[in-house]
Order: structure tokens, then sequence, then C-alpha cells
């Protein structure tokens, strides 16, 4: 269990595939953790995946919600609790990193950065009254009949997905001649009459209608067209959410270990991108390895 105040072994900031790897290897090792998530539940984005196929040791595909039901069982039977704390700030004094954000401190001799990330920026002219989705299950709380998804990336295809087998028409704008994804992915899309794929196709203004949608205005091919929808979502990209650190520990993408003794990385914060939850488990629990290997050279555990 986390308790605020006191002095952890570990402290793991992110509840994702990856920082729940990295604290239950800890865990199991007899170390004490502190697992912190600004959502106070295990997942991050994956809770916002249609299918996980690729996870290794799955019998069948999950979807994203029921994988996360399976890491709230594993971190319960290591007695890990997920604290809701937003991580704003981490600073480094006398051999301890201090968290600090949304609620009192936590202190930890040993330290993994497993951040979630948020949508890059993208704009779109847009009228009062035209809202831009970047979060799946926002937009799918609306049930919209009609939607657009701006992006050609796996995101995209797997939010038109998930938007289709809920009963939504989806049209995916891709702003080149081909996707980025590929694969199985793909295929289902195509395959799919409720979901539209239009290439070369650039939004240029979207403007709200009196149904409470909106018009949304395209470029493809030189000529502008209009698309009525009721929801725009853009998948355009994510980014790591990285703490103000008070030190500069010059994470190298791909790389768990940083310069900073006791300080590690795994998933987005260290593949410097939007990976899979199979790669970022497996550095979670290297993450967790190194980490503890770091606590056994200088001292005994702290009490749990």
């Amino acid at each position: 269990m986390a308790a605020e105040g006191s002095v952890h072994d570990l402290a793991v900031i992110g509840a994702g595939p990856a920082g729940c790897g990295a604290a239950v290897q800890c865990r199991r090792m007899g170390f004490s953790v502190a697992l912190l998530d600004r959502t106070g539940r295990p997942g991050g984005l994956v809770r916002e995946a249609r299918l996980l196929e690729n996870y290794p040791g799955l019998p069948a595909p999950v979807s994203g919600p029921d994988f996360c039901a399976c890491l709230e069982t594993m971190l319960a039977g290591h007695d890990i609790e997920v604290l809701e704390f937003d991580v704003r700030s981490v600073s480094l004094r006398d051999g301890l990193f201090r968290s600090s954000g949304s609620r009192s401190g936590i202190a930890s001799r040993a330290l993994v950065l497993a951040v979630g990330t948020e949508p890059v920026d993208y704009r779109l002219k847009a009228g009062d009254g035209v809202v831009l989705h970047r979060s799946l299950p926002e937009l799918k709380d609306l049930g919209p009949s009609d939607a657009v998804i701006i992006g050609g990336g796996e995101a995209a295809l797997d939010y038109a997905l998930n938007l289709s087998d809920s009963g939504t028409r989806v049209r995916i704008l891709v702003r080149g001649p081909g996707t980025r994804a590929g694969g199985r992915l793909l295929e289902e899309v195509v395959s799919r009459r409720s979901i539209e794929v239009l290439f070369d196709t650039l939004p240029v203004e979207a403007v709200a209608d009196a149904q409470g949608g909106c018009r949304l205005t395209v470029l493809s091919g030189g000529v502008r067209s209009v698309i009525r929808t009721d929801a725009i979502l853009a998948a355009v990209g994510r980014r790591p959410v990285l703490p103000a650190l008070d030190f500069r520990p010059d994470l190298v993408p791909g790389t768990v270990q940083t310069p900073v003794n006791g300080l590690f990385a795994a998933g987005d914060a260290c593949m410097g991108s939007l990976g899979q939850a199979s790669s970022a488990a497996g550095q979670g629990v290297t993450a967790g390895m190194l980490a503890c290997a770091f606590l056994k050279e200088r001292e005994q555990p702290c009490s749990m």
C-alpha cells in the first residue's frame, strides 16, 4: 500500500502496462512500492484499445477494458494500490526522489518514469459550437451516428473500428496516399461497410450546424467539398507527459537506464513515442529489475 509522507523503496509514475510491470517486479522482490497515476486506475491508454491481439500469453484477443481488469487483479494480488496522483514535478535531494503534484508528496529511493501520453497539438479552423475530440471514451459516450476521424495511424484505425462496433458510421481522413498502419487492422477497416477511408484529404474548416453536428470542409485533389458529420475526432499522434524535473535525465529513446542513479524509464517515456502494450510491459519489468539491483546495492528494503 502506498502511504503518503513515508519513504518508499520505489515510486512508479504511471500505471499503464509499463508502470504495472515495474511495480509488480519490485514488489515481488520484497521492496515497498508507490504506484502513482493521475487517473487512479491502471491501464493508461490501453483502456481505449478495441482489442489487444499481440500480447503474449493471451489465448484470444481481449478488449482494452478487459485487459485493464486483468491488471487490476494482478496488482491486487501483490497488494499494490494505484494512488490517484497527478505528479507535476520531481526533485532529487539527499538521495531521495520527491514526487509532488495534486496531493502530498511521495519520497522514494528509486524512481521509474512510466508516464502516460497526451495528444499532440492539432489545430483546425472551427466555428463556435464545434468540438474537436481528442479522446475516444468521451466521444463514445455521446453515441454519434456519424463521425469523422482525422489521422492514418493505428490509433485512428482502431478508433474507427471501435466506433463502428457501436453502430457509428465513420469516415477516416488521411492526408497522404496511404495509411501508416497496415496488416490485419487495415484489412478489417477496409472490409467494414460502415467505414470509409478518404486518402489525400485535408480538413480545412468546420462550422456547427442546426442539428448539433458540423459541416466539415475538406480539400482533396485540389477540390473542396463539404462533409456533414455529428462529431470530429483527431488522432494525429501523442507524446509523453513528463513531470518537471529539477535534474536533467537525458532520456535516450529505447533505453531503460538513465545517467541519474536510481532513475529508470519505461514505456512511452522510454520509447519516445506511442508503443505496444507488450513491449511497454517488458520494459517495465526490466526497469523494475534494474531498480531492484540498484536498491540491493545500497541498503535493506524500507518497511512495507
